[in-house]
Order: structure tokens, then sequence, then C-alpha cells
């Protein structure tokens, strides 16, 4: 036997599994059941009838077994006695002539809600509950201590609930049946009046003390009394949730407009990945995952991928140098770096990464869990990356700016220019002076200096002011006149391959008819050329280029 457990708490233990179904399915569960952690004797507490054999004894169990037995009969007998038991035969009649108008100091079974009606409409919000939150709904005994006769119109006017809970005999509260049964705390039953209208139908209300009807009850066949007025409710909610939808439906186009205002921005720079995923797949099936062949196709489309984000970037910082990294695992997909460059704030209203994600992992701090969270546009994102995590940036400060920035500062407050043994600045503690000296040279507020600190030290506070400035490195192209060839291509169009730079070349003219193919050839288009809209390659292409194009 378990150490400590006694017959008695055995027995107890026993009432409660005979009086549970749930409880007294696991006991009869042929095998050996135990509660870890947290059972009604300890760790690894009995829960089949072979678990309590094992440890207390086949004697002991089924003496204990036949004693709990005893106390439910012994139980039952006397609740049956019982005047809670009376008046639930007499709720049991009322109900089986069909729950008419209940007379005063008569039990009936009632449907309750739950809800606190301090809405002020009475049974209106009582029946906009029921038919929102059917689960919620239980079955309880109400006596009748008053019936209130009011007429049609009183009836249906909102406020008649809270009126007649104002009023000095109003009953409320609930009463517990005396005796020490098992089931005490079930026997139980509501006061409450009923407000009668002249055809016969009713509601119940418990102030339960309050000046207003705190709960408002009906009859199990509510649906059915009040078959008009949950019409009416149900009418309104239909066009409530009509006008919903509608609105839902307006704001998501908008949402969708301005998604694709987004995505025109920036599609003509982009390079389409399905024919390079074609062909990975394609080589997967044909090699296998761990070919030659298949892995350099995946590079390839790996190479799409970041050039795509890459092209973003620069296009709308060409002076910017930037460095893209592929993470694996949770949180991200892509981690983007650059030096000084733009502010995050900045980077942001320039580019649009967001259009490559079509999902994001996230994370719940309140019970450490992680989920994932959908686009609801993804358009753009499978075109030209697939499917993808969120992309990180990470702004990153140079030493040569951090060193300028600090010869700055110290430059109007000498005092922080002032290291400890090993080389690091110290906390000086600034007058209100030389915070004013500082915030007036660099045109900036207090917190945004300092933070929460009196005492900064110099590469705190041009930590500070380089988070909250741009550095965008202007870009000078030298001019040089573009040699331009003619060269007629076909029947019908024209193009011009232009030498644009050292290092690159360009196609204009009619391009539509061949955009696969200077895709294919490595192009990339982009309307702000000096030469005009059109396709720029690599100086080395132009060998390719004349030949495909006939230039």
């Amino acid at each position: 036997m378990k150490q400590n457990v006694t017959g008695d708490q055995i027995v107890k233990q026993l009432v409660n599994v005979f009086r549970d179904e749930a409880m007294t399915a696991e006991y009869n569960y042929p095998l050996e059941r135990r509660q870890g952690v947290c059972g009604w004797c300890g760790v690894m507490s009995p829960l089949s009838r072979t678990a309590y054999i094992n440890d207390f004894g086949l004697k002991m169990v089924l003496a204990c077994g036949i004693n709990a037995q005893a106390i439910i009969n012994d139980d039952r007998k006397r609740y049956e006695e019982s005047k809670y038991h009376s008046h639930e035969l007499e709720a049991d009649e009322h109900k089986a002539i069909g729950q008419p108008a209940p007379q005063e100091g008569s039990f009936m079974w009632a449907m309750h809600s739950g809800l606190k009606c301090d809405g002020g409409h009475g049974i209106y919000d009582e029946l906009r509950y029921k038919l929102y939150g059917t689960e919620r709904q239980h079955v309880v005994l109400v006596n009748i201590e008053k019936v209130y006769h009011v007429t049609e119109e009183e009836f249906k006017n909102p406020d008649t609930a809270d009126k007649i809970a104002c009023s000095e005999d109003c009953p409320g509260g609930w009463h517990e049946e005396d005796g020490d049964f098992l089931d005490a705390k079930k026997m139980n039953y509501l006061y409450a009046g009923a407000v009668v209208a002249p055809d016969g139908r009713y509601y119940l209300v418990d102030n339960e003390g309050y000046s207003y009807a705190r709960y408002v009850m009906t009859s199990l066949s509510w649906r059915e009394m009040f078959s008009e007025e949950v019409a009416q409710i149900e009418e309104e909610n239909r066009r409530v949730a009509e006008e919903e939808a509608r609105q839902a439906e307006e704001e998501r186009q908008r949402r969708l407009a301005a998604y694709k205002g987004r995505c025109a921005k920036w599609e003509s720079l982009m390079t389409d990945i399905a024919p390079y995923k074609e062909e990975a797949e394609r080589l997967h099936k044909l090699n296998g995952w761990n070919s030659k062949e298949y892995k350099a196709a995946e590079r390839k489309l790996h190479s799409v991928r970041r050039a795509n984000i890459l092209t973003m970037c620069k296009t709308a910082f060409p002076g910017v140098k930037f460095s893209l990294k592929k993470n694996s695992g949770w949180g991200s997909d892509w981690e983007l770096h650059w030096e000084d460059g733009p502010t995050h704030l900045a980077f942001s209203k320039e580019t649009n990464l967001e259009l490559f994600s079509t999902y994001h992992d996230t994370f719940n701090g309140y019970d450490d869990s992680t989920g994932v969270s959908y686009e609801e546009f993804t358009e753009f994102a499978y075109k030209y990356m697939g499917s993808c995590n969120t992309i990180d940036t990470m702004r990153d400060m140079s030493e040569e700016k951090k060193a300028e920035i600090i010869a700055e500062v110290v430059s109007i407050v000498p005092e922080l220019d002032t290291k400890n043994e090993y080389g690091y600045y110290k906390r000086i503690m600034l007058s209100n002076e030389q915070m004013e000296a500082l915030e007036n040279h660099f045109n900036a507020g207090h917190n945004s200096l300092f933070g929460r600190y009196d005492d900064p030290t110099a590469d705190e506070i041009a930590r500070n002011i380089w988070h909250e400035r741009n550095y965008i490195p202007e870009v000078k192209t030298e001019e040089k006149p573009a040699e331009i060839t003619l060269k007629k291509v076909g029947n019908e169009s024209e193009l011009q391959l232009i030498d644009y730079s050292d290092k690159a070349v360009a196609i204009i003219g009619n391009t539509r008819d061949y955009v696969a193919k200077l895709k294919e050839l490595g192009g990339r288009f982009n309307d702000k050329l000096k030469c005009g809209a059109g396709w720029i390659f690599s100086k080395k292409r132009e060998p390719e280029l004349r030949a495909a194009f006939s230039l």
C-alpha cells in the first residue's frame, strides 16, 4: 500500500470515481493507468482498477468499493427525499404541459445564458446573446416569487425589465439546499420574477440585488415563444453581417489596389524565376538531388532570387553597397546588410521588401509558442521569389563614420573625450548646458541624443546621432557619347545596341517581342537609362547580343 493513504481516503476517491462517467471508464480500463503528478494521493496516483489493486491490494480495493457504493446509494436515497427533488419534480410537471406562464411560488426550468444584461435592453439583450452563443446556455431551476402582468406595449418595451428590477418587491439571488449531500453544490435554485404579457408570453428577471435586470431568463422553448423577436434580430444580424462583408470587401479591394501599385513599381526590373525553377525541377527528376546538374540549377535559381532583392535595393539607393545572406531555420529566409546609408525608416519608404514574402514566423512571448502568419497577396512573391519568409534588414555603422561623429561630438563637449584603462570611452555626467549645446548643434531632441541616461559615453551619443541620420552617397555618372548601331531585326521591329559605358551595353527600341530572349541573355530592364528605357547588359554579353539579334 502507498504510504500515508488510509482506507477512508480510498473510499472518498472511489465515490468521486463512481459518480463520474469518464473517471469510471478510466477505472474499468483493463491495463494499469496512473496520473504522473498532482494525483489524488501524490505522484503516480492510481487511475485504473488494476493500478489500485497493485498499490492497495485486491481485498482493500473490493472493501473500499463496497463502502463507496453504499455511500452513493445512501446519498441518492436522501436526495430523493429532499425538498430540492420535490421542486425538480414540480418543474418537470410544468415542462410536461409546455411551460405556460408560471404562478407565484411555483418552480420551473429556465434557460440561462449567463449574460449580465447591463445594456438596458432587457429580453432583447438576452435573445441576441442566446442567438450568438448557444453553447453558453444552461438549464437552471427557478423559484417564481413574483408575477408581473404587463400590457403588450410594456412587454415589448426594452426598458421594462430594468423598471421591474428596480421595484422593491422584485426577487433575486439564489438558494442552496441544506444538508450534507454529495450534490450540495448542484442542489440550488434561483429566485426570479416573471414578466407576463397578455398573450401568455413571459420572461424572468433576477436583479441579484442590483438596480437593473442583472439576469434575464426564458423558458426552454424560447425560440418558439419569441419567434417574432428572434426573426427580427436574425434579420438585423443578417443586414449587419452583409454590411460588414461589404465594407470588408471594399477595404480588401483598397489593399489590393495599393499592393498592385507597389508591384508595378518594381516588376519591370525583376526576373521571373519560373523557367529557372522548372529547369531545376526537371534536372532533379532526371538526375536526382545530388547531381551536379541539379545543384548548378539550384545555384542559378538562388542567384536569380538574390539578384531580384538586390535590384530593388540598388535601384532605390544606387550609391549604397548592400550584402545579402541566405538564412535557414526559424525567423527569416534572408538577411540584408548595408553600411551607413539610409536609416531603416528611409529604406522602408523607398523599397518594398515585403513584396517578396509569402509568410512570416511569429512568436508569442506570453506562452513561448510559435506560429505562422501568411501574407494576403503573394502573386509578386511567388513570381519573383517563391515561398519566402521575412527578409531581415540590418544597418551597420562604419568605423569611419563612427570616428567622424565622435570627433564632432567631442568638439562640442571636450570632456566626453575621456577613456578608461581599457580604451573605452567613460561615462560622463553632463550638465544641462552641455546637453543643450549638443541638442542645438545636432538639431536633435534630448531623448534621441541621450535616451534615458544623463551620463552617456561619446560613442553612445555618436550612435544615437548615426541612427537618426541618412548617409546616402551621391552617385555621379560620367557623361559619355553613346555609340548607337541600328540594325533591323526580323521584318517588323528595330532594336538599337548602345555602348552604354565601359562595363555595360544597352538595347533599346521595340523590345516587347523579345522579352524572354533578353532575360535569358542576362538583361535587366531599366526605364531610367540615359538613352531611354531599355535593357542593360554586361559588356561581356555584346558578342552574344549581336549574334542573337543580328546586330
